[in-house]
């Protein structure tokens, strides 16, 4: 459960997942970011209900903001990595990464777990 504020400031936090891959926030780069939660319902109209909301203690957030950066950074990883060669419009063909390469390059520089 959380509200407006703590969402934004866990929104905020994607930006350190792309840049822990070798990207940064340019202008004009597009990158977009939502956050929402579904623990807190607000009836469509409301009038003799007390809106009751819950959220979560400000000390947990931190645990959040990690959890943030590493799924956006995992969620670049997997889409650089689990891609295919693609045949799009007009005959463009972009391929999929060579992975077996990555690691080969990632090993002979000892970046590899």
């Amino acid at each position: 459960p959380l509200n407006n504020r703590q969402l934004k400031r866990l929104a905020k936090r994607a930006c350190h997942g792309i840049a822990r891959v070798g990207g940064y926030s340019s202008h004009g780069s597009g990158e977009f970011v939502v956050a929402f939660s579904t623990k807190n319902r607000i009836k469509h109209y409301y009038s003799d209900v007390t809106l009751k909301e819950e959220i979560i203690n400000e000390v947990y957030l931190n645990y959040l903001f990690k959890a943030v950066v590493e799924a956006t950074e995992e969620a670049i990883l997997n889409s650089l990595f689990k891609s295919t060669t693609m045949d799009g419009r007009d005959n463009h063909i972009v391929y999929a990464i060579p992975v077996d390469e990555v690691i080969e390059i990632l090993e002979k520089h000892n970046a590899i777990c």
